[in-house]
């Protein structure tokens, strides 16, 4: 992309030095007698619709500049899926890649959380450590291949359960540059087999194209959300106990979702 907009700068520059020359040929064609009414009609004219040419031309350069100008990505990738060891303090990373090697500063912000009561957490970021998980935050400058990073410090207790936690990280100054990036967090706990067992909700089939069906076999109502891996929320509701739910996906985008419950958080796939 570095390629194609060095390339359209010179080819700008080259339009703007023909248009200059054309301008001049009118005025060194009024100065030999050429009719001024001819000449002023001329330059008028041609130009008007030259300089459009040019307008688009610099809107199309300015966008392949600041648009692939930085980027950055979270890595491994966008969703840490992660299982917690109980009454441990486990440490949750996501990092995100400076491939650019240029200056970086990111600010990030908290989507959406549904951390459990009885779960303490803290989080820090690339530059400071929090007191739990404050809405948003600054991180430090980073260079060359530093990778600055989100991270979490969940203690779970000894209950079982699982949580889901939203983060926007964004360029400084520039909020179209960002990545949206997941902890997909849980644990078994310390209870007994029969006592973990808690609801849950089974989709199908997957992969899938025109329809999903999800599975509600408990003798419970229970809430979901789908997700695409974007960040996007694409539905959400509540299946009645021993109930199957038909959502048509035909039109939704391929690639992959997180259907999310009260206690677990599911990948599937939509393919065309």
């Amino acid at each position: 992309m570095k390629k194609l907009a060095d390339f359209m700068s010179v080819k700008l520059k080259e339009r703007l030095k023909g248009n200059c020359l054309f301008f001049d040929e009118n005025i060194e064609r009024e100065t030999r007698g050429t009719a001024h009414t001819f000449g002023l009609v001329t330059m008028r004219s041609k130009p008007d619709s030259v300089m459009r040419k040019f307008y688009l031309l610099i809107i199309v350069v300015f966008w392949v500049e600041s648009g692939f100008s930085q980027t950055f990505h979270a890595i491994p990738e966008p969703v840490l899926t992660q299982e917690l060891e109980f009454n441990q303090a486990n440490e949750c990373y996501i990092y995100f890649s400076n491939p650019s090697g240029d200056s970086l500063q990111l600010r990030w912000r908290l989507v959406e959380s549904n951390l459990p009561e009885n779960w303490d957490a803290d989080l820090c970021d690339y530059g400071t450590c929090y007191s739990g998980i404050p809405g948003n935050g600054l991180m430090n400058v980073v260079y060359d291949t530093i990778q600055p990073y989100l991270k979490l410090i969940v203690l779970p207790g000894e209950n079982s359960g699982a949580c889901w936690i939203w983060f926007r990280a964004y360029e400084d100054g520039n909020q179209g540059n960002y990545v949206d990036v997941f902890f997909n967090l849980h644990t078994p706990g310390t209870l007994s087999t029969a006592e973990q067992e808690l609801p849950s909700l089974s989709i199908y089939p997957n992969p899938a194209s025109e329809v999903i069906m999800l599975e509600n076999t408990s003798d419970r109502n229970m809430n979901a959300q789908i997700i695409h891996i974007s960040g996007i929320p694409y539905w959400q509701g509540d299946i009645p106990e021993k109930t199957t739910q038909h959502i048509p996906v035909h039109h939704w985008p391929r690639g992959s979702y997180w259907l999310r419950t009260p206690n677990q958080t599911r990948q599937f796939h939509i393919q065309k």
